[in-house]
């Protein structure tokens, strides 16, 4: 069941994201090919744009996932890009400096259950 993300963590993703630093923000393939696929063709930029405005929103709800051994944790959330409903999952690095985007693509649920 979703529930409010821990701000901490927001805080330290949205910091990272409005870098768009590559160095600091990695996209798996598979998410950057579905990315690509889904909006067609639009750019990083516009996706880190559309997931700052989600993750800014206070109270955004969303997932823990699983983590792996280089992360401190991973949510999922739903976001917004040209009015069509996302799935975003994004895991913060325990060096706190970088994350990874798992997932950036359309929604298949209206909701996070």
């Amino acid at each position: 069941m979703p529930q409010p993300i821990p701000g901490p963590w927001r805080e330290t993703v949205l910091c990272i994201l409005r870098t768009e630093d590559e160095r600091r923000i990695e996209w798996t393939r598979p998410a950057f090919q579905r990315w690509k696929t889904d909006t067609f063709g639009a750019w990083k930029n516009e996706a880190y744009d559309a997931m700052i405005a989600a993750l800014a929103t206070d109270g955004i709800e969303g997932n823990a996932t699983t983590s792996m051994d280089d992360q401190i944790a991973a949510y999922e959330f739903l976001f917004h890009f040209n009015k069509k409903q996302m799935y975003g999952k994004i895991a913060l690095k325990k060096n706190r400096i970088q994350i990874l985007i798992l997932s950036a693509h359309k929604a298949e649920r209206a909701t996070l259950t």
